[in-house]
């Protein structure tokens, strides 16, 4: 590989500074050097490409046309170098990445696989904030966040995740009294936070006109609304993501196999986020997970076990 043939790199830093801010006195200030030490690299500099980089007026220089074109080459160099070292020393460091996450997908989806994501990247210290509140970007302490809904928000970027698919959930003993959708009439509803959740289950399952989804307990957490159904307190809305822990100990049962879906879990992470670093590796990492997830699902026979012995 031939050499590089480059001038004195502390007189193309000179050069840069003084470009850019258009005055030798301010180039001095910043790289902490002498006025006459930036004129000296200067001349040296034109000396040796044989051009006149600055037109020298009373209150300061300007970048002739040539000068114009080596400040921006140099600059462009120089922006790399910064880059450069910046992403060292923050692999070099540990780095903490805060998560907003809602709690039940935290304590039943994210929580279980984020081993994996800490033994890929042993300098991310993951700080997980278990809540359903919204992030703002800029303005929450939040890096990444993971948010349940339709999409659409304008102040992130946005990556769907997980579709999900929602269905009744309960225990055994209140399963055994449901024969078909419309005895569900006869035992509490229990609602999480998704409004009118259970209006569009009912309306699927053809008994909307007969079982009011309105009433029941609510719990601001679908954690929250899944222990409250396993606690025997009434029917919840379980679904493909957050409930396939409870269905395989058998702590909860699908009593009917119908399932309504149109929503889905999202990744989200502020617009103009570094395309490398703590943010890009837990968000590659979490859509990889989530592509797992969705390759690989619980087994049908499990879930619906209960559904298919009271049809």
């Amino acid at each position: 590989m031939s050499r590089r043939r480059l001038p004195n790199l502390n007189a193309l830093r000179a050069f840069e500074a003084a470009s850019r801010l258009e005055s030798f006195t301010h180039a001095a200030d910043e790289l902490a050097v002498t006025h006459a030490a930036i004129s000296r690299h200067i001349r040296g500099l034109e000396a040796e490409l044989g051009l006149a980089l600055f037109h020298r007026t009373g209150r300061g220089v300007t970048a002739t046309e040539a000068g114009r074109a080596l400040a921006d080459g140099v600059g462009a160099g120089l922006d790399r170098m910064v880059e450069a070292v910046t992403q060292l020393r923050g692999e070099a460091a540990a780095a903490v990445l805060r998560v907003s996450v809602e709690p039940a997908l935290a304590s039943r989806w994210l929580i279980p696989r984020l081993g994996r994501f800490q033994a890929a990247h042993p300098k991310v210290e993951v700080e997980i904030d278990p809540t359903p509140s919204l992030a703002r970007f800029g303005v929450d302490r939040v890096d990444v966040a993971l948010r349940y809904g339709a999409g659409g928000w304008r102040d992130a970027v946005v990556r769907e995740l997980l579709p999900v698919r929602s269905f009744p959930v309960c225990t055994p003993a209140v399963a055994a009294r449901l024969h078909s959708p419309a005895d569900l009439a006869n035992v509490p509803l229990i609602h999480d936070e998704t409004p009118k959740a259970w209006g569009d289950w009912l309306a699927a399952a053809g008994v909307g006109d007969r079982v009011d989804g309105d009433r029941g307990a609510r719990y601001l957490d679908t954690a929250l609304a899944m222990d409250a159904a396993a606690a025997g307190l009434g029917v919840a809305l379980g679904d493909t993501v957050i409930s396939p822990p409870d269905l395989h100990s058998g702590r909860l049962v699908r009593p009917f196999a119908a399932e309504v879906g149109g929503l889905a879990y999202h990744v989200l992470w502020p617009h103009g986020a570094p395309e490398t670093g703590p943010i890009k590796a837990f968000c590659d990492w979490v859509r990889a997970e989530a592509a797992a997830f969705l390759e690989h699902p619980a087994s049908e026979r499990t879930q619906i076990r209960c559904s298919k012995s009271l049809k």
